[in-house]
């Protein structure tokens, strides 16, 4: 393949990606009713409390990374309850006002890396 064709074959690509994109994106906006906004992950590390006054406000933030979503922040709904207090409420889950004992036998860790090490990673 000739590197004009590939040089095409790779603008096609990120046209379509960009078509697919602006696509969802108005289907989202379709399907709630509004919009959202969309920042990279250190645009939001550098202006956190503006983007969070503005979820405060109901707007909808999507976090990307390299033009890719990772997450999406949305406002809490007043009378939306912590699942934490469904599960209390079902008898699923209890609390005596302790600290948590845990469990009697952990499950057993497959693999030959060990945990602090997977928490050093994934600290980086």
């Amino acid at each position: 393949m000739s590197p004009q064709v590939n040089g095409f074959a790779e603008g096609l690509k990120i046209f379509l990606f960009c078509l697919i994109e602006m696509w969802l994106h108005l289907c989202y906006n379709v399907a709630t009713g509004g919009d959202f906004m969309q920042a990279g992950i250190r645009e939001v590390k550098n202006r956190f409390s503006e983007y969070l006054r503005r979820v405060k406000q109901g707007e909808i933030l999507l976090i990307t990374e390299r033009n890719v979503p990772v997450a999406k922040l949305i406002p809490v709904q007043r009378d939306e309850q912590l699942p934490v207090l469904t599960l209390i409420e079902q008898g699923t889950a209890s609390w005596r006002g302790g600290k948590p004992q845990g469990i009697a036998a952990p499950p057993a860790v497959r693999g030959a890396t060990s945990i602090g090490s997977l928490v050093a990673e994934d600290r980086r």
